[in-house]
């Protein structure tokens, strides 16, 4: 099944992500898979073939995309909390002021 790699742009840059469909059919059922703590990795990129290969077109979003490059396997080979505290920092406060722009929005 096709695994394409795209930049969704976004207010912080551009967010990587995976694209991958089915082999055949049209159209198909959209699925976002959100990764874990882990990040992008080789596990979260063989759920995201079985749900295609089930029928589903899966978008995986890197969701650390503003903290820059996480290669998984070097952050969980030394103090894993020194750096994934920040990530998880950096998606509460995307979030808080997502938050607050929506609220405003609606005002």
């Amino acid at each position: 099944m096709p695994n394409e790699y795209v930049a969704i742009r976004t207010r912080d840059g551009d967010c990587a992500s995976h694209v991958m469909t089915p082999a055949s059919g049209r159209p198909w059922p959209a699925v976002i898979l959100y990764m874990d703590a882990g990040g992008i990795r080789p596990a979260m990129l063989d759920l995201a073939q079985q749900l295609a290969d089930a029928g589903y077109l899966v978008l995986l979003p890197d969701l650390f995309y503003r903290y820059g490059p996480f290669v998984p396997k070097e952050v969980f080979a030394g103090d894993f909390r020194v750096i994934l505290g920040p990530l998880m920092a950096t998606h509460r406060t995307a979030l808080a002021k997502s938050t607050r722009s929506h609220r405003s929005s609606r005002s």
